[in-house]
């Protein structure tokens, strides 16, 4: 039997904090500017990072050149979906009350029903999900909440996109309207 544990997104820190681990381990040489473009980036997953990495590495010795920055960027567009659009908190805000047809001020209320609790919890995870905030930074978005609550939203919303026949295509939908 195996245990299942759940991940959170590295943030922009672990990414870069990962990435020199497999540098140094690999022997590699690879500039500071694209360490940080692969960072800022590939934001997913660490295997993603590791791809881009290893992608590198193939590029470089198959042309026989230097890892360059327009070298990365080329092999991480064709790896990862990259953001278009830069998504603020206001923005998961605003796209979340609009979906949901809820007020700001509903949304950071302490109300317990239940189409403002599944607004508040979409708006907490879209903003773990797609920017670099903390759960505290989240939670002080959403109504000065503490950040074990924001990690109990993001529970929640995973667990409703997994059982919930139609939920995550509603979270879904909310972020095709923030990258509009």
């Amino acid at each position: 039997m195996g245990a299942t544990a759940e991940l959170q997104r590295p943030d922009e820190q672990l990414r870069r904090n990962i990435l020199k681990a497999k540098i140094r381990k690999n022997q590699l040489n690879i500039p500071k500017d694209v360490v940080d473009y692969i960072a800022t980036n590939v934001t997913d997953n660490v295997r993603d990072l590791e791809g881009v990495i290893n992608s590198l590495l193939v590029q470089s010795i198959v042309n026989d050149s230097e890892i360059t920055l327009p070298m990365t960027e080329s092999i991480v567009s064709r790896l990862v979906k990259l953001r278009t659009k830069h998504i603020t908190p206001e923005l998961v805000v605003n796209t979340t009350c609009k979906y949901y047809k809820v007020t700001h001020k509903e949304l950071n209320s302490s109300s317990r029903k239940a189409n403002i609790v599944r607004a508040r919890q979409a708006a907490m995870f879209l903003m773990q999900k797609h920017t670099n905030l903390s759960s505290t930074q989240i939670g002080i978005h959403i109504g000065r909440r503490d950040h074990t609550t924001v990690l109990h939203a993001c529970r929640q919303v995973d667990i409703k996109i997994k059982t919930q026949p139609g939920y995550k295509e509603e979270i879904q939908a909310i972020e095709q309207e923030m990258t509009k």
